[in-house]
């Protein structure tokens, strides 16, 4: 992270003045209140790593090559970052390091559940920290991964997305402490990672997720990840699902080829009251340790 005399702090009241101050070596304060990004003047600045890249139905943020930044609001809840376009990220990062975001809201405006794109996306990253912050649908994925290295989300509340809560691809050493991942009408998993090493979730809640039609937590390419002191409760699968003839579980660890090369750990965790096809897919693959499993409805 950047120390403190390095980073420049400077104080931010609107959308405009945000993204002007977004750079390396920048720590940015935001005062209360929404920062719509769809109405800043889009100019990209490849000095400060900003780009604005058309989507569908207008353009999104990229944040693109810089390094120590601190976006961060006053207290939890009081700021909120939003964007109009439904097929942008509110946030896209790439080839950044040393990112932290504490005390933010961030989302798309449109209706619930109407989103073709996710909150906040890294890309080729390291170092990142989300904390005290509430990354909430409309979005398709609340935090979407991708090659990234060394991320801790801690205290985070992450809800209401349209595909899942979560997506991590081909990345290692990724921390989520004390997140409640909640209410999210998914219509796939509500975790998936492929070809993620060292991936725990500790003391997390997920819970009320009521729509999945894919496994509830879906690993591959030989992932491992550690679920330890969670509460996993009253999650239901779609009981309209389109794949009423597979096993949908909570736990998988079987791709799509058929391949059962990931491992998921479980200790000293609660799973009651869930609805689903079955617990595991592969009893060999998922191990539990010290867990309280009861209530739930396996129909397999």
């Amino acid at each position: 992270k950047a120390t403190e005399s390095q980073a420049s702090e400077v104080t931010v009241g609107t959308a405009q003045e945000f993204v002007n101050a977004i750079g390396s070596n920048k720590k940015i304060i935001l005062k209360p209140g929404v920062y719509n990004l769809s109405d800043v003047k889009q100019i990209n600045n490849s000095n400060s790593g900003i780009k604005f890249i058309p989507v569908d139905d207008g353009n999104e943020l990229n944040i693109i090559g810089i390094h120590d930044l601190t976006i961060e609001g006053p207290e939890q809840g009081k700021v909120e970052i939003k964007a109009t376009p439904r097929f942008a990220n509110i946030m896209n990062f790439s080839n950044v390091k040393n990112i932290t975001i504490k005390n933010i809201v961030a989302g798309h405006t449109p209706a619930k559940y109407e989103c073709n794109a996710g909150v906040l996306k890294f890309t080729n990253s390291d170092n990142i920290s989300i904390s005290n912050s509430h990354l909430y649908g409309c979005g398709s994925i609340g935090l979407d991964l991708q090659n990234v290295n060394k991320l801790e989300a801690s205290n985070c509340l992450i809800d209401h997305c349209s595909l899942r809560a979560i997506q991590i691809y081909d990345s290692s050493d990724i921390k989520f402490v004390e997140n409640r991942i909640i209410d999210h009408e998914a219509y796939s998993n509500i975790v998936m990672i492929d070809g993620g090493k060292g991936i725990t979730f500790e003391k997390c809640e997920f819970a009320n997720n009521n729509n999945f039609m894919w496994n509830f937590i879906e690993t591959s390419d030989k992932s491992d990840v550690l679920f330890d002191s969670c509460i996993i409760k009253n999650n239901s699968k779609s009981s309209n699902s389109e794949f009423n003839d597979e096993n949908i579980c909570l736990f998988n660890t079987t791709d799509y080829l058929g391949k059962s090369d990931s491992k998921i750990t479980i200790k000293n965790s609660e799973i009651t009251k869930n609805t689903c096809d079955s617990l595991v897919d592969n009893k060999e693959s998922v191990k539990f340790d010290n867990c309280n499993i009861n209530n739930n409805s396996f129909s397999k």
